[in-house]
């Protein structure tokens, strides 16, 4: 099934009322709900909801600004994409010729 998105508000009641396509097929769902981003940085650090970094909003503000931020994703992929195989991302993973990136993390980390 193709995934819809849409946009909706929140009330103070915290009661969310969604009228969905007609096309839409019955059936269990699974819902996500996402606060959308926001367009500005706050001035300070208490008007943010209790839930937001501020270190991580001032790093996606930076990031926004200079441009390196995607906020639009295509549904489509290009024609020429292909997956990589299972070990083409093991590989990916690897610093050296035996153990992954996970292993010396796990490495470093020690005993839990």
């Amino acid at each position: 099934m193709v995934a819809i998105k849409l946009h909706a508000v929140i009330g103070e009641d915290r009661r969310l009322v969604i009228d969905l396509p007609p096309d839409t097929p019955t059936g269990s769902v699974e819902i996500l709900i996402q606060p959308e981003a926001p367009t500005a940085q706050p001035a300070d650090s208490t008007s943010l909801p209790p839930w937001t970094n501020p270190a991580r909003e001032a790093a996606r503000a930076k990031m926004l600004a200079a441009d390196f931020l995607v906020t639009e994703f295509d549904d489509e992929l290009p024609e020429d994409f292909v997956p990589l195989s299972p070990e083409a991302l093991l590989e990916i993973g690897r610093i050296d010729d035996t153990r992954t990136s996970l292993d010396l993390i796990n490495e470093g980390r020690g005993a839990l």
